[in-house]
């Protein structure tokens, strides 16, 4: 279970190849990185339903952005110089929700709660079922069901530098 969530980020970016498999975001190029992020988390401690605690994924920071007055999530290896910028999001009364999913045998549903400093959490769905929601006019895909591994993602101060300079979202 450990490997699962290490290798969590690695496997949808190997997945990137097959546009048709990894959906709910895509792939930026390290250097296009945004500035400013307005709260970086990293994971913490994860529970799973079947398997009790496990570990979260290292070396990965997610990073919540505003960009044209819609809140963004941005999850990259700091290590891979790889990033993910995750655009199928919706807002309820917990908080804004991401959701990315590969096929149907992974999804992943990130929960930004509405007031800074408190705990983010990710959530983990094996062979997920999912919904399309349509409502005043926007589309996405939901998860449906209980999660089975969710990590607590604790804020951090600042986000880790790239090695080049950071721009405008895309």
């Amino acid at each position: 279970m450990r490997v699962l969530h290490a290798m969590t980020f690695f496997a949808l970016s190997a997945c990137a190849g097959r546009a048709t498999l990894v959906q709910g975001g895509r792939l930026i190029s390290y250097d296009q990185l945004p500035s400013r992020a307005e709260r970086v988390y990293t994971s913490g401690g994860c529970h799973g339903r079947q398997s009790g605690s496990v570990l979260g994924p290292d070396d990965v920071e997610y990073e919540v952005h505003r960009h044209n007055g819609k809140l963004r999530l941005l999850e990259h290896s700091v290590s891979q110089h790889q990033a993910r910028l995750i655009d199928n999001t919706w807002v309820d009364e917990r908080g804004t929700h991401f959701f990315l999913w590969v096929g149907n045998v992974r999804g992943f549903e990130y929960v930004i709660p509405h007031q800074a400093g408190q705990p983010a959490e990710r959530r983990m769905y094996r062979s997920p079922r999912m919904r399309l929601v349509r409502e005043r006019g926007h589309t996405w895909v939901r998860p449906v069901g209980e999660p089975d591994v969710v990590c607590e993602l604790l804020a951090t101060r600042e986000p880790t530098p790239p090695a080049s300079g950071r721009v405008d979202l895309p």
